[in-house]
C-alpha cells in the first residue's frame, strides 16, 4: 500500500534524523576509565545549522484583494505559528514536510512529519497523500486523502485492510512542502570527522595534557609485595601496582644507586582541525562561522559575513512560497467556503538580512520619498516601515494619517 518510493526515502529520513540527534555512543575499554563514563553523546552540529537557515524563514503576512478573507485566513496562519517553525526547520532537515488542515473543534493547521517507516505522512504518484499513525495500543492507522474520497486503513498482519471510505468534495486538506532534497543530509560526514576530532582532542588533553611524573634507575618492583617478596592481589586476583603519589609538600625517598624522579613535559591541546572543519561547515553551507564560534561581528560585517546564507533563505521562501498559496486556498474553501485561486494570493517573507539602526534609517527616507512623490501608498508606507506590526495596528496607524477616526469609534 505504502509506495516503495515512500519507502526508500524513510530509510534516508531516519539516517538524517538521527545524525540531528545523534544517540550515546559507547566508548572503546581502554578510554573509559580515561573519561569516567561508558558513554559519549556526539556534538548536534547540524542543529545549529537547520537552525541557521529556519530561524529566518518567518511568514510576514498573506494578501488577497478579499480582504475579509484575507484577514480570516491570516489570523488562522497566526495562531498556527509554531506549527509553522516546525515545519520550516523539517524542510530543512528532511527536504520534505507536509501541513495538514483541521476544523475540529476549530480551523488550525497541524505539521505531520515526513514517513520514516514507522508514521509520517507520504505522497502517491497520482497526488494522493497518505498519513500513518498509531495508536495508544501500538496499532498503525493510514489515512489516504484523494480527490473527492478519504479512505481508512487498518494494519493486520503486516498488510493494510480498508475500513472506511469517506466522500470528500473538497480540496485534499494535507499539503506537502519542500523539493524533496535535504540540507544537511551531505554533512551528516562532515559532523562525524568534528566530532572525532573534537573527541582526539580531549582524549589527548586528559592523556598527555598533564605533567607525567616517572622514577629511571629504581630497583623496585612494580607491585607491592608481602614480607616474603611476594606480590599482593586485589579482589579479582590482580597484582597491585606499585603507585607514587605527589603532593604539595611531600616528598619520595629513593634508596637506589644512579636513581632518579623526573617529569614529562605536557602536551599543549591543538585545536587546528577543529577549526578547519569548522571552516568546511561554513564553506559548505554558507552559514557563517561566527555562528559555530560564538563571536558574533556588528554592522555591515553581519551582512557582509551572511550573504551566502541570506540567499539560501530567500530560495527557501521561494520553494514555500508556492505551497503556502495551496494552504491558503484550502483554508478559504474550508473555512470561508469561498472558492479560491492560488494565483490570488500573494505570500510576504520577512527579509533575511540582519537591519542595523543606519539601515533602518536609509529604509525610512526613502519610503518618505516614494510616499511625497506619489509612488507609494500611506498603507504599503506603514507595513514597509513597520513589518512587525499586526493588521489592526497598521489599519489605526494607516486611519490616524488620513485624519479619520480609528476604527471602531
Amino acid at each position: 500500500m505504502i509506495p516503495q518510493t515512500a519507502q526508500s526515502k524513510a530509510a534516508l529520513i531516519r539516517t538524517i534524523r538521527q545524525a540531528v540527534n545523534p544517540p550515546a555512543r559507547p566508548l572503546p575499554v581502554p578510554l573509559r576509565s580515561l573519561f569516567g563514563r561508558e558513554f559519549r553523546t556526539p556534538l548536534p552540529v547540524l542543529q545549529a545549522v537547520i537552525a541557521a537557515v529556519a530561524d529566518k524563514l518567518y511568514l510576514a503576512r498573506v494578501r488577497n484583494r478579499r480582504k475579509t478573507v484575507e484577514q480570516q485566513i491570516g489570523r488562522i496562519l497566526t495562531t498556527s505559528e509554531y506549527q509553522l517553525r516546525l515545519l520550516f526547520a523539517a524542510v530543512v532537515r528532511d527536504g520534505t514536510g507536509y501541513l495538514m488542515i483541521v476544523t475540529d473543534p476549530k480551523p488550525a493547521l497541524v505539521f505531520v512529519p515526513a514517513y520514516d517507516g514507522t508514521i509520517g505522512a507520504f505522497s502517491f504518484t497520482d497526488g494522493a497523500i497518505g498519513i500513518v499513525g498509531i495508536t495508544d495500543t501500538g496499532e498503525r492507522l493510514l489515512t489516504v486523502f484523494r480527490t473527492g474520497t478519504i479512505e481508512r486503513y487498518r494494519e493486520q498482519s503486516q498488510q493494510w485492510v480498508r475500513t472506511e471510505t469517506e466522500r470528500w468534495p473538497y480540496p485534499i486538506p494535507v499539503i506537502e512542502f519542500g523539493d524533496g532534497k535535504s540540507f544537511v543530509e551531505p554533512l551528516i560526514q562532515l559532523q562525524d570527522d568534528l566530532n572525532l576530532a573534537v573527541f582526539d582532542l580531549l582524549a589527548a588533553n586528559r592523556a598527555v595534557g598533564f605533567p607525567v611524573r616517572y622514577i629511571l634507575g629504581s630497583a623496585s618492583s612494580d607491585y607491592l609485595t608481602n614480607l616474603f617478596g611476594q606480590p599482593l592481589i586485589d579482589a579479582t586476583g590482580a597484582p597491585i601496582r606499585r603507585t607514587i603519589t605527589l603532593e604539595p609538600g611531600a616528598f619520595v625517598r629513593i634508596s637506589e644507586p644512579n636513581a632518579e624522579i623526573g617529569q614529562l613535559s605536557a602536551s599543549p591541546p591543538d585545536a587546528t582541525t577543529i577549526n578547519t572543519l569548522l571552516e568546511l561547515f561554513s564553506l559548505f553551507t554558507g552559514v557563517p562561522l561566527f555562528f559555530f564560534k560564538g563571536t558574533v561581528p556588528s554592522g555591515a560585517a553581519i551582512q557582509a559575513a551572511e550573504q551566502r546564507l541570506n540567499a539560501t533563505v530567500e530560495r527557501y521562501q521561494s520553494l514555500l512560497s508556492d505551497p503556502i498559496r495551496r494552504v491558503c486556498a484550502t483554508l478559504a474553501a474550508l473555512v470561508a467556503n469561498r472558492q479560491s485561486d492560488e494565483d490570488e494570493w500573494v505570500v510576504d517573507w520577512y527579509p533575511p538580512q540582519i537591519e542595523t539602526e543606519e539601515l533602518r534609517a536609509q529604509r525610512v527616507k526613502w519610503v518618505v520619498e516614494a510616499v511625497n512623490a506619489g509612488l507609494m501608498s500611506k498603507e504599503e508606507a506603514v507595513r514597509t516601515i513597520h513589518p512587525d506590526w499586526p493588521e489592526e495596528r497598521i489599519i489605526e496607524e494607516v486611519a490616524k494619517l488620513n485624519g479619520s477616526p480609528e476604527p471602531g469609534n
